[in-house]
């Protein structure tokens, strides 16, 4: 920042002003920028749902995923208590562990799978 005296227009501004060559102090301030994205509305199709039953979350719809916990740094301890020990994994987060392994194991299928016929491509 720099100092002017009172009844300085924006034109009177100058890069000059804010050189440490010209004899101003000039402090320099690093600040941390954490971009987060906003939530994603939810699907209006209920994918991979039962019928009469709920959509379950998704890691990939961020359902679980809150701004405290995006942005704490990977040393500290959880925020949340979404988090529980293998202990207290119970019947009701058992298959949404199932089905979250399921999603990953088709993604690393899928990728795979692309990446075979990326190969093949390339070979021709």
């Amino acid at each position: 920042s720099a100092v002017v005296t009172e009844g300085t227009a924006v034109k009177d501004i100058t890069g000059e002003m804010f050189k440490k060559e010209s004899g101003n102090v000039v402090d320099e301030v690093r600040l941390k920028v954490v971009y987060v994205q906003p939530p994603r509305p939810p699907s209006p199709v209920r994918e991979g749902s039962e019928e009469g039953s709920s959509p379950r979350p998704s890691w990939s719809d961020g359902a679980n995923i809150n701004y405290q916990d995006a942005t704490r740094e990977s040393d500290e301890p959880p925020l949340s208590s979404a988090h529980k020990e293998p202990s207290e994994i119970t019947t009701e987060t058992s298959p949404l562990i199932s089905r979250l392994t399921e999603e990953r194991n088709s993604a690393i299928q899928q990728n795979n799978k692309l990446r075979e016929e990326l190969v093949s491509g390339l070979d021709l």
